[in-house]
């Protein structure tokens, strides 16, 4: 009986650590993305790179061509105006996950309209 209590009991604690090192390797994960596609990267608001007038009419036109306005609101909340997710998110009323899914596609449909 000993044996059966001592074999769930390591169960239990093997499941546990799968869990802490899922969650340890999603947070990595999700900073790893960051540092290199960072927020930040795209932004005017905090980028030393200084756009012309053209190219931020040529950006604003592209960002337009998006045919949802939350897609659209996505892009600018996040590129432009320099917000996290998670603001966006909590401006949107929606999950932080629903605007990274709505970033994702957005910038997907962006790609394929530039090339």
């Amino acid at each position: 009986m000993k044996h059966k209590h001592s074999t769930t009991l390591f169960e239990h604690y093997r499941q546990e650590i799968k869990r802490i090192a899922w969650r340890l390797q999603y947070k990595e994960k999700v900073k790893r993305k960051k540092e290199v596609v960072g927020d930040d990267d795209f932004s005017f608001k905090t980028s030393n790179f200084a756009p012309t007038v053209e190219s931020k009419i040529f950006l604003f036109q592209l960002i337009n061509t998006l045919p949802s306005e939350t897609g659209r609101n996505v892009i600018k909340g996040i590129f432009i105006e320099g917000k996290t997710e998670k603001e966006l998110a909590k401006d949107l009323k929606m999950s932080q996950q629903g605007v990274n899914k709505w970033k994702r596609n957005m910038l997907k449909q962006l790609y394929q309209t530039m090339n």
